[in-house]
């Protein structure tokens, strides 16, 4: 079976962002992310898709996003295309996370549940990967439903659910020396978690 989200349109997903609560403006997500980033920051942000959070984050970070779905991108850019910037491939990549190579990253995020896209088995190597791609002082955040909610499923896709509270004990053997757990609340009532490993 191939990717489900090769079915989803770009705004097919944009009506999901707003049935879990991620489509305001400005997104609820974002607002929390933001709360854990100094200005400037060179960040990496992996399952980009349609710009939700990328088109806001590049006007105050050093921004960089990748997404493996080529249709989200190509919407992306559109969307920046409609603003005047020509310089795209700068900051802008068609590649899986795998396959992607890059170095001193301030933040690496995984929003919107994008951790639970790789297969259980994997989601350690991708932490290891995305941690030895941070700067000295860099982060991992990764945001997700909490524990005993709602996940929104594309038809036919089993994602890999990522709590804090079954990774906890993890973090450490993995390489983190630092790891914490924040929830918020979207405006529709929906709580998650945002994990922060560094």
């Amino acid at each position: 079976m191939g990717d489900p989200y090769d079915a989803i349109s770009p705004s097919e997903l944009q009506k999901e962002a707003k049935k879990v609560g991620l489509g305001e403006s400005p997104p609820t997500d974002l607002i929390q992310i933001k709360k854990l980033l100094t200005n400037g920051e060179k960040i990496l942000e992996v399952g980009c898709g349609t710009g939700r959070l990328g088109k806001l984050l590049m006007k105050d970070y050093d921004y960089v996003g990748i997404d493996k779905h080529k249709q989200y991108l190509e919407y992306f850019r559109e969307i920046l295309r409609k603003k005047g910037e020509k310089n795209q491939n700068k900051f802008l990549h068609h590649i899986s996370f795998e396959n992607f190579q890059g170095k001193g990253f301030d933040t690496i995020l995984f929003p919107w549940s994008v951790i639970t896209e790789f297969e259980q088995k994997n989601q350690e190597f991708i932490l290891k990967k995305a941690k030895n791609m941070l700067s000295e002082k860099g982060k991992i955040i990764l945001d997700n439903p909490a524990k005993g909610t709602i996940y929104n499923t594309p038809k036919g896709f089993i994602l890999a659910k990522f709590y804090y509270d079954d990774w906890k004990s993890k973090f450490q053997k993995i390489g983190f020396k630092e790891h914490k757990k924040l929830t918020y609340t979207t405006h529709n009532g929906r709580v998650r978690e945002i994990v922060v490993l560094s």
